[in-house]
């Protein structure tokens, strides 16, 4: 079993909710409602037969909000709610950066990609030059960005 750990979560994103359901193959349509994803809920529920990955688990999660994180978890049947963002790893095999504003996407890598494991990031990677540059870098020295 693969466990993957859902990173971060930015206004009018929904993907940390979608991602984690379409993996888990598990969902509360009512609370991701309540969370303000009305058409998460609702693509969910008419795919409910073609969602889960029998091979992988997103075993964790870490927003900038606890409450939030838990919220998440209770909606995706995520088992653990991180309180730090280090504290996936050695606990997950993979990692998918679920936030879509990029300046903050090379902070969030970086503890992953430091220590061999492999990131999702969603777009855009980057929009400035130098975090391009870094994740360049770090592709080149062999690190799995996708």
């Amino acid at each position: 079993m693969i466990k993957v750990g859902i990173v971060g979560m930015n206004s009018g994103n929904a993907h940390p909710v979608s991602w984690s359901s379409i993996i888990n193959g598990v969902f509360d349509g009512q609370l991701i409602s309540e969370l303000g994803y009305p058409a998460v809920s609702a693509y969910l529920e008419a795919n409910r037969d073609t969602i889960g990955i029998r091979e992988a688990r997103v075993s964790h999660i870490w927003t900038q909000d606890m409450e939030l994180s838990a919220k998440i978890a209770r909606c995706c049947g995520i088992e653990h709610p991180c309180q730090e963002l280090e504290d996936m790893i050695g606990e997950v095999d993979a990692v998918i950066i679920a936030r879509d504003d990029a300046e903050y996407h090379k902070e969030l890598a970086e503890p992953f990609l430091n220590v061999n494991i492999p990131v999702f990031i969603d777009k855009p990677l980057a929009i400035n030059r130098a975090d391009l540059a870094w994740f360049s870098a770090m592709h080149d020295a062999g690190k799995f960005i996708m």
